[in-house]
């Protein structure tokens, strides 16, 4: 029964990645040898993955991925790891029973088909964290160059010059989209889809009124990096105040029983010298 699962499992593998590289590379899929079935079987998946997830252009924004890369080649990324593990998970479920087979050919796939996800939540998180330390001072550049008397596009290109992070890199991105005819409202939305952050999102609501407007946003600067600032410090101190229990748990955990062996290993000593 495992081998026959296998079997199956090996070949909705092999037409599931042919099908997935084929709708990346915009060929037309590799002809298999009775693949016909399989291709029947594979109906449902094919047209779930012509459905993209809302909220997955959003997290490839977060993430920071390269713009060329749109969310159906990332479906298309899913549905080929999950091929993949799926026909590698044959020669696994042919050493075990039906149930380890039918265990291993559900879960397996399932988590390659998930980890696309994870691995962009853990991206975007990442850049969120970066983008939050750089808050205060690109909102401070952007505070000198408003008072210095320059227009809202070239304040945010005088501050992106400035700095190296992750937050100036998009803020000059944005204002060289603005320079070359984007308008600015989409430059910024497109900048907070990028770093999509509490401080972010005011800093792009500022520059918009002050180019709709034309009203000063000198001092709402300074506030907004007055209080990222503040929220900085209060992430700092508590990523401080958690570090104590860790440091606390590698000494229990570690040497405590280090100075244990060592007593140890002093009182044999001393019985076989006895």
């Amino acid at each position: 029964m495992s081998v026959l699962l296998a079997g199956v499992a090996g070949a909705l593998g092999a037409v599931a990645i042919t099908e997935a590289l084929g709708a990346l590379s915009g060929r037309p899929p590799i002809r298999l040898p009775g693949a016909g079935v399989a291709r029947s079987a594979l109906a449902p998946a094919r047209r779930l993955a012509g459905h993209v997830p809302e909220g997955l252009a959003r997290q490839i924004e977060a993430a920071r991925l390269p713009r060329s890369i749109e969310p159906g080649s990332v479906m298309g990324v899913k549905f080929l790891l999950a091929g993949s593990a799926c026909a590698a998970a044959f020669a696994v479920a042919s050493l075990g029973g039906a149930a380890t087979a039918i265990l291993v050919l559900l879960v397996v796939p399932a988590l390659a088909f998930v980890l696309p996800d994870l691995a962009l939540r853990r991206m975007a998180h990442r850049n969120s964290a970066r983008v939050a330390a750089e808050v205060p001072d690109v909102a401070a550049r952007l505070h000198m160059a408003v008072t210095a008397g320059l227009a809202p596009v070239a304040a945010m290109e005088a501050a992106s010059r400035s700095g190296r992070g992750v937050l100036s890199t998009e803020l000059g991105a944005a204002a060289a989209a603005a320079l070359v005819g984007l308008p600015l409202t989409g430059a910024l939305q497109r900048l907070v889809g990028r770093c999509p952050d509490a401080d972010v999102r005011a800093l792009a609501a500022a520059l918009r009124r002050s180019q709709e407007q034309g009203s000063d946003i000198a001092g709402l600067l300074e506030e907004i990096a007055a209080g990222s600032r503040r929220r900085e410090s209060l992430r700092v101190r508590d990523r401080a105040q958690r570090a104590g229990p860790k440091i606390q748990l590698a000494v229990a955990l570690l040497l405590v029983p280090a100075a244990m062996c060592l007593i140890a290993a002093a009182l044999l000593s001393g019985l076989f010298s006895a």
